[in-house]
């Protein structure tokens, strides 16, 4: 009960903090996060202050908010000074911080516009899968697009973030595109067929079955790795697990999904004689194999607030 009444005062607590200056505030190391938007307001009579308000208690698990009152802010045409910048640090050396910093152009009374501009920097497009957060990801219910890497492999993660970005901005809504740890992650390699020898390899985790892309290096292809994504929002991914490939496709066809090394990812398939009275070539008369991180989900046992904005 003590745990639910803090977390209701935390809640309750105005999400954006008042701050002399940005240099003093990273100056506090508990206060030098790896994201931040800060406010350079003229005072919180502001028309657009409520909107502000609104977007920082949405993301105050993800990005602090912080406002300047009586500041011009970095890079602004604006006569009234206001400005909305986001900071993100991206290393050290000898203790000197350095920091990306992107300003806000449009207009501030836009919310929609705000809005979007904030979180697409606040929340990354690519996000790191681990024990500790992977319950919360769960509950966003949207599927799993993992690549699973060795962990010393940092250039594997750097261009899957980097296709990601040229080629799935539009999907952010219906996927979570995330990086796992394929040592810590095993147990999902093994239900693939596969181990640390086969890292660096993509999968989508749909909560019911998992699917395998066919080759890691076809991820610079474009429109494989869409195809992938939108086969399975269409029921592809599924169906040519069980049915094989549609006969008036072409005849021979990458099989995407495997279980048990029956059949391997990429092997191509002929397909069968379209008058066959039962599956085509490619079908599998098990299912695709079991999803993993449903298990990490947070029991139905107990209430969740899903939505943030349910207090």
């Amino acid at each position: 009960m003590d745990a639910f009444v803090q977390h209701l005062t935390d809640q309750l607590k105005d999400p954006i903090l008042p701050i002399g200056s940005i240099q003093e505030n990273e100056a506090v190391a508990e206060k030098r996060k790896k994201r931040a938007v800060y406010l350079h307001f003229s005072s919180n009579q502001v028309p657009y202050w409520h909107n502000v308000q609104r977007m920082a208690a949405y993301l105050r698990d993800d990005c602090p908010f912080y406002v300047v009152f009586g500041s011009t802010g970095p890079g602004t045409s604006r006569p009234s000074g206001d400005t909305v910048v986001f900071r993100e640090l991206i290393g050290s050396v000898s203790q000197v911080y350095n920091f990306n910093e992107d300003v806000y152009q449009g207009p501030l009374d836009d919310y929609n516009s705000l809005n979007q501009w904030i979180y697409d920097r606040c929340v990354p497009l690519v996000r790191e899968i681990t024990f500790e957060n992977a319950e919360e990801l769960t509950e966003e219910g949207l599927p799993f697009l993992i690549l699973f890497h060795k962990a010393d492999d940092l250039s594997s993660v750097e261009l899957y973030k980097s296709e990601i970005k040229k080629q799935l901005l539009g999907d952010r809504n219906t996927v979570n595109f995330l990086v796992a740890d394929g040592e810590k992650f095993s147990h999902p390699l093994q239900h693939l067929g596969k181990s640390q020898a086969d890292l660096p390899l993509i999968a989508i985790d749909s909560f019911r079955h998992m699917y395998l892309f066919p080759d890691f290096k076809d991820i610079t292809t474009y429109g494989k790795i869409k195809t992938f994504i939108d086969d399975l929002h269409s029921g592809k991914l599924h169906r040519v697990f069980h049915y094989g490939f549609d006969p008036n496709e072409a005849a021979a066809q990458p099989v995407v999904i495997e279980i048990g090394g029956q059949v391997q990812a990429g092997e191509h398939v002929p397909v069968q004689d379209i008058n066959a009275p039962k599956k085509q070539a490619g079908g599998n008369s098990q299912s695709p194999p079991e999803s993993s991180f449903r298990k990490l989900a947070p029991s139905r046992n107990r209430y969740t607030l899903l939505q943030k904005d349910e207090l």
